[in-house]
Order: C-alpha cells, then structure tokens, then sequence
C-alpha cells in the first residue's frame, strides 16, 4: 500500500515537472518569438521595408506587445504604405495616454496624405487641426510649422503659407529647402523677381541645392533668358549627372530657339540616362517631325506612346 503511494506520489511529481517544463519552454519559446518580430520589425522599419515592418509590428501588437513605440512605428509604416485610417487608429490609442506633440504632429501628417489622395479641403482642416494641437504643446515643432505651409501652397493660399515657412525658418540651421518653398509659392503668383531671389537663397544656403537651380533655370527660361536659364540648368547638372530633368530642358531652349543640332545633342544626353523616358522621347520625335524626317519622328512617338504619353499618340496619328 505504501509502495503504491509512493508510486503515485513519484508519477504526480513526474507529471508536474513536465508540466512545468512546457511551461517553461513555452514561456521562453514566447520571448524568443517577441524579440525575434521586434529584430525584424525594427530592421524593416530603419530600412525603409515598411510593408514588411507594419506585417511584424502588427504580430507583437496581437502578442500584447502594444507599447507606445510599436503602435507608433506601425502607423509610420501604414502611412508609408497608403492605409491612413490604420495609421490613425494607431496613433489615436497612443493620444490617449500620451497627449504629446509629436504625436499630433503624426495625426496630421496622416490626415494630410489622406487628404492629397483625395483632394478633401474637410480632411485638410482636420490636419491643420492637430498640427495647431502640435504647436500649442511645442512651440519650436518646425515640421509641424513646414507642413502647415504644404497644405495651405497645396490650396493654393501662398501668402498664408509664406508665413508658415517664415516660422520654420528661425530654428533650422539648412534653410534651402524652406527657401525652394516660398520661392515656388512667389513663382506660382507671377513674382518672378521674388522667386528668384529666394532661389538664390537656397543655392547660398546649399550649393548642392539642385531643385534651386533648377527652379531658377525656369524662371530664366520664362523671362526668355536663355544665357541665365542654361547657366543654372548647367549647375543643377555638376550638382548631379544622373538628374535627367536639366538636360531636357537645355534640350527644350534650343529647339524654341529652333537650334536643332544643339536641341538633339542634349536630348540624347537625357536619354542616355533613361532611354524609354517619354518626355525625352517625345522632344526627340518633335525635332525630327520639324525637320522634315517622318521615319525617325515616328520611332520616337512610339516609344513616347507606349510609355503613356498621349500627346505623342497625337502626333503618330497626324503623320500616319
């Protein structure tokens, strides 16, 4: 009798440190799956991966791993990847308990590219919303400051949004980008003589600034000053080789000047850098329509007209 005691006694003990083995395995077999989603996680998201990250943050979330970082890295992810109202519903959780600004900063970074997709002025106001919220709690929130000037030059109110670029001016150091911005809002008024003087700006700000130099070869180009114009078209070309937008746009000054030899040299020069960009194929096929070479225009247009644009199915119809 005592021996069969014993024996159960043995076989419960047995049966209670398998037990607490599993358990234990499980336990542990949990964490190393919770810090292996968060490695991965992590990685994706530094990495730009953001479909990646959001489908791992989205896993520790279901695990009951909801702290702040997580929901506000798998918003970042779902804004990055076009879910907005995912993205919203993340940093909403995270609103209620912490009431920061960088956190309203992101509600309105999230409802305006919710709002550029589609054309909402209600959605607009929403994020200007929580980006004033971002500034009540952070005076010196600059992006909060920059976005608020995108989404009134967006709705085309561009003295409005001059001073909210004005405002991020006074605490960033590289101030070129800001500067690109409220030059482009004077060029969108006809202020011409404004943009440029803000372009200039950027360029003294940031010699590396291609979009200003850019930005000033059109301008040039609009004042029909071909000399200045291919001068800063020239610089956005040291600026960066592989920028095909200058050397198109040289391309273009010489054929308004109807310098076609000059106009193709450039154009092949832009399309040695993507040689089925259709803007280059298009100019391509218009010199050779204007000198008188049918054959050679239509390659061109064909390649224009397949990469989608319509304006070279236009002229493949009229010489056809």
């Amino acid at each position: 009798m005592k021996f069969d005691l014993n024996c159960k006694l043995s076989l419960l003990i047995t049966i209670l440190f398998i037990l607490l083995l599993g358990f234990v395995y499980f336990v542990k077999n949990e964490q190393y799956q919770k810090d292996l989603f968060q490695f991965i996680a992590d990685n994706n998201f530094s990495q730009g991966n953001y479909f990646e990250s959001s489908k791992y943050y989205k896993k520790l979330i279901s695990m009951g791993e909801a702290n702040q970082d997580t929901y506000k890295n798998v918003a970042i992810s779902m804004i990055k990847i076009g879910y907005y109202d995912r993205a919203i519903e993340y940093l909403k959780k995270i609103l209620k308990n912490n009431n920061s600004s960088e956190i309203y900063y992101a509600l309105g970074y999230a409802y305006y590219q919710k709002a550029q997709t589609l054309d909402s002025l209600v959605i607009f106001n929403k994020s200007m919303g929580y980006l004033n919220e971002s500034i009540t709690l952070n005076k010196n929130n600059n992006l909060s400051y920059h976005l608020m000037g995108q989404i009134l030059e967006h709705l085309k109110k561009f003295d409005r949004a001059r001073i909210w670029y004005n405002k991020a001016l006074i605490n960033v150091s590289d101030k070129s980008e800001l500067y690109n911005f409220i030059a482009y809002t004077y060029k969108e008024e006809g202020d011409l003589d404004n943009a440029i003087n803000f372009y200039k700006k950027a360029t003294d700000n940031n010699n590396k600034n291609i979009l200003a130099y850019c930005g000033l070869g059109e301008i040039y180009g609009q004042k029909e000053d071909s000399i200045e114009a291919i001068k800063y078209y020239k610089k956005a070309i040291e600026t960066d080789l592989e920028y095909i937008m200058p050397y198109y746009k040289i391309g273009q000054i010489y054929y308004n000047q109807k310098e076609y030899e000059q106009s193709l040299e450039w154009y092949f020069k832009a399309l040695s850098l993507d040689k089925n960009n259709n803007i280059v194929n298009y100019y391509i096929g218009k010199v050779y329509k204007d000198i008188n070479m049918p054959e050679k225009a239509i390659e061109y247009f064909k390649t224009s007209a397949y990469c989608g644009n319509d304006n070279a199915i236009k002229e493949l119809r009229e010489i056809i």
